[in-house]
Parts: C-alpha cells; sequence; structure tokens
C-alpha cells in the first residue's frame, strides 16, 4: 500500500515538473516569435506635406517560421482618415530574396482609413525568406493637424509557410509593433537636476558633477548635448543619444579644478535645444549649492624632496663609516 501511495507521489511530481517545461517552453518560444512593425514609428509632418513609412518583419528563423521559412504575407493597417490620405503603396525587397513575388494590387481606402496588401513567392521555390527586411512601403499625405495610430488588424494581417508535402499554407506565428503620427509633435529636452560632490574641494582636487535631464516631448527620441560650467566657464560637454521620449538620464561630469581661484561657484547645466524646440526655458539649470575651492594643499617642490633624500642618505653612510671606525679602534 505505501509503495503504491509512493508511485502516485512520484508520478504526480513527475507530471508536474513536465508541465512546467512545457509552459516555459511555451513562453520561450512566444518571445523568439518574428515581429511586424511600422517604421519609423514616430512620423511627422506638416499638412500637405508627404512621409514615407516601411512595413518591416524582423527574426524570421527557421525554428520560428517552419516548415520552410515565410512563403507570403498579408497586412492590414487602420489609420485616421481626417488627418492623412494614402497615396502609394509599393512592395518591398524582403520576400524577394527567396524568388520571384507575386505583388496583390492593394486597396487604399481613404475614407476608412484602411490598408490592405499582400504579397507571396510564386512559383514556389523549395525555401521562403528568413531574416529581416522591408516587406512594403507606405506614402502618405498629411490632409490635416491631429495625431493617429497605425494599427495591424490582427484578425487579417497574417504570415505564411508552406508544407510542400500537403501544398497547404501554414500560419506563423508574430507579433505587431504599432506606429503613430502627430502634427504638430511636441519637442521638449529639459535639464530637471544638478548635484555635485565634494561640496569643498582644494584647487587641484576633482567634483564629480551629475546632471539630471529628461525627454518631455510626445514621442520622438532625441539626441543632443548637454554641457556644464562654473560661473561662466565651460567644464565639458557632452552627447545624449536617442533618449525616449519621457526617459531620464543621468550625465556625469568630472570638473578638475587645477588652477581654479579660490572662491564658492555656482555650476550651471545646458541641454541644447533640439528641432522645433518652443519650450527652451527648462533647458538650463543653475545649481541652488555652491562649490567652494580652497587653496591648494601644500606640496614640497620636487628639488627639495630629491635634495632631502640626498642629504640623508649621505648623513647616513656618514654615520655609518663613523661607526666602523670607532668600532675597529676599539
Amino acid at each position: 500500500m505505501r509503495g503504491k501511495l509512493w508511485q502516485l507521489i512520484f508520478t504526480g511530481f513527475l507530471m508536474f515538473n513536465i508541465a512546467v517545461m512545457l509552459a516555459m517552453r511555451d513562453v520561450s518560444m512566444a518571445s523568439e516569435q518574428p515581429t511586424v512593425s511600422v517604421d519609423p514609428n514616430a512620423n511627422s509632418a506638416a499638412p500637405g506635406e508627404f512621409f514615407t513609412l516601411n512595413v518591416t518583419v524582423a527574426d524570421l528563423t527557421a525554428e520560428n517560421s517552419q516548415p520552410v521559412g515565410l512563403y507570403g504575407w498579408q497586412v492590414n493597417i487602420t489609420f485616421n482618415p481626417d488627418i492623412l490620405n494614402v497615396s502609394a503603396v509599393a512592395e518591398g525587397p524582403f520576400l524577394e530574396q527567396a524568388g520571384s513575388t507575386w505583388w496583390l494590387p492593394p486597396v487604399l481606402d481613404n475614407d476608412n482609413g484602411l490598408i490592405v496588401m499582400g504579397d507571396s513567392l510564386f512559383p514556389l521555390p523549395a525555401q521562403g525568406a528568413y531574416g529581416s527586411g522591408v516587406l512594403a512601403n507606405i506614402t502618405f499625405q498629411v490632409e490635416n493637424e491631429g495625431q493617429t495610430d497605425f494599427n495591424f488588424e490582427s484578425e487579417t494581417t497574417k504570415l505564411r509557410s508552406y508544407d510542400s508535402n500537403t501544398g497547404t499554407p501554414v500560419p506563423i506565428p508574430y507579433s505587431t509593433v504599432s506606429g503613430a503620427f502627430k502634427y504638430p509633435i511636441l519637442r521638449d529636452v529639459a535639464v530637471t537636476g544638478v548635484s555635485f560632490s565634494p561640496t569643498s574641494v582644494p584647487a587641484g582636487g576633482t567634483v564629480s558633477i551629475d546632471v539630471a535631464v529628461k525627454n518631455e516631448g510626445d514621442f520622438l527620441a532625441e539626441t543632443f548635448d548637454v554641457s556644464v560650467s562654473y560661473g561662466s566657464s565651460p567644464i565639458e560637454t557632452k552627447t545624449l543619444t536617442d533618449l525616449a521620449h519621457g526617459a531620464s538620464e543621468t550625465a556625469n561630469f568630472n570638473w578638475d579644478t587645477s588652477g581654479i581661484t579660490e572662491g564658492s561657484y555656482t555650476i550651471t547645466a545646458v541641454a541644447a535645444t533640439v528641432p522645433d524646440e518652443a519650450e527652451t526655458t527648462d533647458n538650463t539649470f543653475q545649481s541652488d549649492d555652491v562649490v567652494t575651492i580652497t587653496a591648494p594643499e601644500p606640496t614640497l617642490p620636487i628639488e627639495l624632496v630629491i635634495g632631502g633624500i640626498v642629504v640623508i642618505a649621505v648623513v647616513g653612510v656618514g654615520a655609518f663609516f663613523l661607526m666602523k671606525r670607532r668600532s675597529a679602534k676599539t
């Protein structure tokens, strides 16, 4: 009886572990799906202007696009027709890497804000497409100011492989990354704080300065310079690259105070303005506290140090021989 009980416990434990491993495998496989996205995912242009975005696919591998890679795709994208009109859709080069293609005439519905497009390999080669690339290019004309999203219709957006044994298409699981358009777009970077340590240092010491900055704009990543200075004298400039909208970052600077006159100094940090930035008052931040530079720590001239060593050595040698002579006499 006891043996059967242990057998049941062991079997249950084994089944539980198998279930956990299968669940972890499913999560791992889901994280490795190819991605269909809009690139760039943030767009802005004035009314009357045109802009082009790409529909891209990324990370198609032999493992996640079985049995033989990408053979065809359909993408449906929605947008707000009060803001934009689609003027043209063109086939991208990605699928052509695997063979000749059949580009289906796209549906451009500017009344309802819908784009339907698709592409497939024809005739069917032995292997489809792998990797990453552009599926299609979409050109829009801006009709009015405002904002709209570019969303993928999940039920009609499809990636397909092909089973030569059954002659049927095989769905490829995928994820999507949508995009957006806005005009006018808010672009705004700001310095939000300045701190430093130590607050008092002898001239010649180093002060570590931290400058907190933030991208307070809508949805564009920004690249810009941040500069620090003491009084009206510059210390250093650094470039922050691709700071995402809404994100904050701290830039560190090291101030070598060699040659700085004794006194108290405020630290000022400035974020360079980005294109079309209207609010610039928050680009500059002056510290409330001051750095106090005191007199440099006294140091002996190197010549004096060397001379002292020589004197000590001579005296030491002389004392040694004197003691040796006295020892010989006795």
